[in-house]
């Protein structure tokens, strides 16, 4: 989610030594807009969770792997997120934004709304990380691969097949102007 830069209030905390949930707490009694982000190196590369926050209030959350260029965003990228929270490598900013550049953003990302009630939030408990999200989104990735290819008939598909590139590999193609059977 592309979001203003803000004014950086907490800067490169460490998951290890840093209580995520009595953080989004401190955010909550000090009426807090803006939002923080939750950076990690997973198995198959960085993730990185970030959750919207409007006057104290939890109202957006997306998270994002990289390495399979997935972003999920809502309840499922909040569940993440907390699961990323307690991972033992990992870095949390929180970022101060004006309360319209919040409404702002989530304009644009609708996608990502998403409000857990107080009652939810005073029940979680961060357990240890699991590889499982992570390990779910290679199979889908992995899965949309296949059908891509399955679909398209293999390598022609993506951006090779709209600029023809796979067209430039192909070694039984006579050279411009060369006559048929004689190639360099």
């Amino acid at each position: 989610m592309n979001l203003p830069s803000g004014k950086i209030l907490k800067t490169n905390l460490d998951t290890s030594s840093t209580d995520f949930l009595a953080l989004v707490d401190e955010l909550r009694r000090k009426r807090f807009n803006g939002y923080v982000a939750l950076s990690i190196k997973g198995q198959a590369g960085v993730e990185e969770g970030t959750i919207l926050v409007d006057t104290g209030k939890i109202v957006g959350a997306t998270y994002e792997y990289y390495a399979f260029d997935r972003e999920l965003s809502g309840e499922k990228a909040f569940q993440r997120l907390l699961n990323a929270a307690a991972y033992k490598n990992g870095i949390i900013d929180a970022v101060e934004l004006t309360a319209e550049q919040v409404h702002l953003a989530l304009a644009f990302h609708e996608d990502a709304v998403f409000v857990p009630s107080e009652e939810s939030l005073r029940h979680i408990k961060l357990g240890a990380f699991s590889p499982f999200f992570e390990e779910e989104v290679r199979k889908l990735a992995s899965a949309s691969v296949d059908a891509t290819a399955a679909e398209t008939g293999n390598q022609n598909s993506g951006p090779g097949k709209k600029y023809k590139m796979y067209d430039l590999t192909k070694t039984d193609a006579p050279k411009a102007g060369m006559p048929e059977g004689k190639h360099l």
